[in-house]
């Protein structure tokens, strides 16, 4: 593949092969600009972008790390870095003559992830006046009512036309996902109801976007974001995290007495280890109702009269 003699491989000829390594994954473009930007705080740290691969060091990776953390970075921002750095190294290991070394990243305290409250929800999902407001407001409304009943991710939402619902059979197939893999998943028959009026309002083809702009092109990752940002704030909601409806889906299926196997394919995870962390998150909030599904609770409840405390 290179030419070059492999002990010549610099940075920055090791930071080319691996982005069009990348492109030729098919990667979206936002993620190969995520590993190369990781890639370029490294070589600003090293403070030269001359240096050959096979001369890094576990030293200077510890430094790196080190350096982040200097710079008063939350951890979660550092470990983003590290991430995308360790992409890069272990693909410089298997490809060049970089010496095994390891890219660690820093130990963080899981944190509960913040959930829309039920009194928000309540006040996203008022339907406005159809006959009086703006498409773009019914259009939001409609979208707020999708995150919470799907769970989608912003970049899936976006990129779902008409043809991928099928509201008889109460699906949508899901052609934009995280992990590349196309995934039906079911609706709610609310939701069935609410696109089906919907549809009757936007109109389109089959092959347009079911959330689109007012000029009827695709959302942007920023446009989206934005438009929901201002719907939020406009009804006194000051959250506007789309990725948080996502977490509020899973904690209320969860609280509803939902398996994490099905919220697993629900919610597109390649493994269970994201899944089990919604379920330990929320672990304040399983308490409630939690005599009802307790083992001893429902025994003790049939043979009341044969447990008697002093």
């Amino acid at each position: 593949m290179l030419t070059m003699k492999r002990r010549e491989i610099t940075i920055l000829d090791a930071k080319e092969n691996f982005a069009k390594y990348n492109f030729s994954k098919g990667l979206a473009e936002r993620t190969v600009k995520y590993y190369n930007c990781a890639i370029q705080r490294f070589i600003s740290f090293m403070e030269k972008d001359d240096f050959r691969i096979d001369d890094i060091t576990q030293d200077d990776i510890m430094n790196f790390t080190i350096s982040l953390r200097k710079r008063d970075m939350k951890t979660a921002s550092i470990n983003s870095f590290l991430t995308g750095f360790r992409a890069f190294i272990n693909y410089c290991i298997s490809n060049f003559s970089l010496e095994k070394v390891e890219v660690k990243l820093v130990k963080q305290e899981r944190t509960i992830k913040e959930t829309y409250s039920e009194d928000e929800l309540k006040v996203l999902l008022k339907k406005p006046n159809i006959k009086k407001c703006e498409f773009c407001d019914y259009r939001n409304w409609v979208i707020i009512n999708y995150l919470l009943s799907t769970g989608n991710r912003l970049s899936t939402v976006i990129n779902v036309k008409i043809c991928d619902l099928d509201l008889k059979r109460q699906t949508v197939i899901l052609r934009h996902t995280k992990n590349k893999t196309q995934q039906i998943i079911p609706l709610s028959t609310t939701m069935c109801r609410i696109l089906l009026e919907y549809l009757s309002y936007r109109g389109g083809n089959d092959d347009s976007y079911l959330f689109c702009t007012v000029k009827e092109e695709q959302f942007t990752t920023e446009g989206f974001y934005s438009t929901i940002k201002r719907y939020n704030n406009r009804l006194g909601i000051k959250k506007t995290s789309i990725h948080m409806f996502r977490h509020t889906y899973a904690k209320m299926f969860i609280m509803a007495g939902g398996d994490a196997f099905r919220l697993q394919q629900f919610l597109g995870h390649s493994d269970m280890t994201i899944t089990r962390n919604y379920v330990n998150m929320f672990g304040t909030d399983l308490q409630l109702n939690y005599d009802m599904y307790n083992p001893l609770e429902q025994i003790s409840h049939n043979q009341k009269d044969n447990i008697k405390m002093r």
